[in-house]
């Protein structure tokens, strides 16, 4: 399975205190050991080398960053990677996402994910990826439901 991330990072200066880059540095190696190949789009690069990287530009401002996207560079991006995910770190930006999938002709999914919500990832591969009910009050499992959607989609 071929995974496009895109991580629209609002703290620039300072990746410890960017939360999205938080998780893409925690999530990422754990799909990586389970043999999804990775692009990561980015101002910086996540340290597991195994994860291909494509330098972006970060936004002037925090609200550019989620309402501002560049749809010939993500169009461009898309054809590139070829995904068949593409996540996207800020939901807000899912519907241009979704724009730039259909003008690229991918049918790629689009998955988004909450920044503070708990999870997990077990030996039994990206379908075991579970939100961690002992640390979240959430009545939905965000991660059960993508993860879901892909194991229907490429089992």
């Amino acid at each position: 399975m071929r995974l496009l991330y895109l991580l629209n990072i609002s703290n620039p200066g300072r990746l410890s205190a960017d939360s999205g880059f938080t998780v893409a540095e925690l999530l990422l190696p754990a799909l990586a050991d389970r043999g999804v190949e990775i692009t990561f789009a980015a101002p910086a690069r996540v340290t597991d080398e195994r994860v291909f990287f494509e330098r972006t530009t970060p936004p002037v401002t925090k609200y550019r960053t989620r309402f501002g996207p560049e749809l010939d560079k993500l169009v461009a991006m898309v054809r590139r990677a070829r995904p068949d995910v593409l996540v996207v770190n800020h939901t807000e930006t899912a519907p241009a996402v979704r724009a730039a999938l259909l003008e690229a002709g991918s049918d790629a999914v689009v998955a988004g994910y909450c920044h503070y919500l708990p999870f997990s990832v077990t030996d039994h591969g990206v379908e075991a990826v579970h939100a961690d009910a002992a640390r979240t009050s959430f009545p939905n499992n965000t991660f059960d439901i993508v993860t879901a959607r892909m194991r229907n989609r490429y089992h």
